[in-house]
């Protein structure tokens, strides 16, 4: 009966696990593309603020 039990419990959880991975994978994977655009973003703005100090002496 224990085995039984066992069995059941790692097919229902084989059964969620990749439908669960794959809702929340595109979320994270938005999150952290939205993460490296404003620090692209920042070091930019850092590249423009240099040009300019070194443009305008």
């Amino acid at each position: 009966m224990n085995e039984d039990l066992n069995a059941k419990i790692v097919e229902e959880v084989r059964r969620q696990v990749p439908r669960a991975v794959e809702q929340s994978v595109p979320a994270v994977v938005d999150s952290k593309q939205e993460e490296v655009h404003e620090g692209v973003d920042k070091a930019l703005n850092k590249v423009d603020t240099i040009v300019q100090k070194i443009g305008g002496k």
